[in-house]
């Protein structure tokens, strides 16, 4: 019964719903989010509310004064990879041992060791989903509404509402023509209090944005 009560605290924290919050380094969650098992999220990751991610996923640390940011509404199969640094292509080697000396594998070595460029952030749009085993580069900018295939390798920039798949990623289409693109993104329902969207005719996209036109008019937001 304790150990019920022990797992129940770590999985509801802070309004949050995370299993292992011993994998979580960041503070900065926008509640209710929810973390499966197996996900890392490192330092200086912002996560948007109601972001689910599910299990084995790895969001890399980002830079305190340029932090990795993943949007509100987003979807996050398992196995995902976000920001993943690279290694240095035109050096002697492409080991770690040149720029990360102090790595208990390379300690012994005493070598000089180099510095890498800072690390680059990722910045994932709201209403993103990321299907399984996909991979985003650091560096890499996602835009609202996009669409990542599972297995994905994405090394550049994705725009709003585009679906992108393969090997490297590349465009198969866009969610919808660019007209009802420009509105949903004027709208950005997103930011808007979930209690008024809660009766948008969610299923049918020309009565959706009327509505959250609607909404945003008679409310002033």
């Amino acid at each position: 019964m304790l150990n019920s009560l022990l797992r129940f605290k770590q999985w509801l924290l802070y309004g949050n719903y995370i299993r292992n919050p011993r994998n979580i380094e960041t503070n900065y969650l926008e509640s209710p989010i929810r973390i499966e098992a197996g996900t890392y999220v490192g330092k200086n990751v912002h996560i948007g509310r109601y972001t689910y991610m599910g299990k084995n996923n790895f969001i890399n640390s980002s830079p305190a004064d340029n932090p990795t940011s993943i949007g509100r509404f987003c979807s996050i199969a398992s196995n995902v990879i976000i920001g993943a640094g690279d290694h240095p292509s035109n050096w002697l080697s492409t080991s770690a041992f040149q720029y990360n000396g102090d790595d208990k594998l390379f300690r012994k070595l005493d070598f000089k060791t180099l510095s890498l460029e800072k690390p680059q952030s990722v910045i994932i749009g709201n209403d993103v989903w990321i299907g399984s085993n996909a991979f985003i580069k650091a560096g890499v900018k996602v835009g609202d509404g996009a669409i990542i295939g599972a297995g994905a390798i994405v090394v550049k920039n994705v725009l709003p509402y585009a679906i992108v798949a393969g090997c490297p990623a590349r465009l198969i289409r866009y969610r919808f023509d660019q007209q009802t693109i420009d509105q949903l993104l004027s709208l950005a329902w997103w930011k808007l209090n979930p209690k008024l969207i809660k009766n948008v005719p969610f299923d049918d996209i020309n009565q959706a944005i009327d509505y959250i036109k609607d909404i945003r008019a008679k409310n002033n937001v």
